[in-house]
């Protein structure tokens, strides 16, 4: 074993060679490191998962892809739907299918309807309307709404109705109405429109 003293930058420094081998390895032995690049730099999370063989903390990178432009849309191409929170339609919840053959669907209609109404939250939980209960090709028992006037007696008031139903919802279990349903009596439509504006 071999000593070499020497002095680099002010400092004095003993290197010993081992059977003419430094201990410190230079250079050209040491493997090469690549560095990340920099848009994956970032400080270590204390919370990241580590490797269970290497005790490494695991990085995921992360993909950086481009904002797509989204074209406006041009006036005469302005779609059915309106956005509920821009709209200035309180009503617009979706649009009416004037060219529906079954328009409009059931007798009675008090006041303006939409037809998403028709698509009721209630068809899963209970409710007071007058449905029927019908079994489909899979034995399982299914509602009848069709002579429900719920989702055309105003789209204010039928709005407000299944909200405090879905309050608290109860699942249905498949049994028949029991629950005389009072249905109010039906008033002109204008006289509907007038009150409800």
């Amino acid at each position: 074993m071999s000593q070499e003293t020497g002095r680099r930058h002010g400092v004095q420094f003993v290197r010993r060679r081992v059977e003419g081998r430094s201990r410190c390895p230079s250079e050209a032995d040491r493997p090469s490191i690549r560095h990340p690049p920099a848009w994956l730099a970032r400080p270590p999370n204390p919370l990241a998962p580590r490797s269970p063989w290497s005790g490494r903390r695991i990085v995921r990178a992360r993909v950086v892809r481009p904002r797509r432009r989204v074209k406006s849309l041009a006036p005469h191409r302005t779609p059915f739907m309106q956005p509920k929170d821009t709209t200035t339609n309180e009503a617009f919840k979706g649009f009416t299918n004037t060219a529906c053959p079954f328009l409009p669907c059931h007798a009675g209609v008090r006041g303006d309807f939409n037809c998403l109404f028709c698509y009721c939250p209630l068809i899963a939980y209970r409710c007071p309307g007058p449905y029927q209960v019908f079994t489909d090709r899979h034995g399982l028992h299914r509602k009848d709404c069709s002579a429900c006037t719920l989702p055309h007696n105003g789209f204010r008031g039928a709005w407000n109705f299944i909200q405090k139903w879905l309050e608290r919802p109860v699942v249905w279990d498949g049994s028949a109405q029991t629950r005389r349903y009072r249905q109010k009596p039906v008033r002109p439509r204008e006289t509907a429109m007038k009150e409800e504006a």
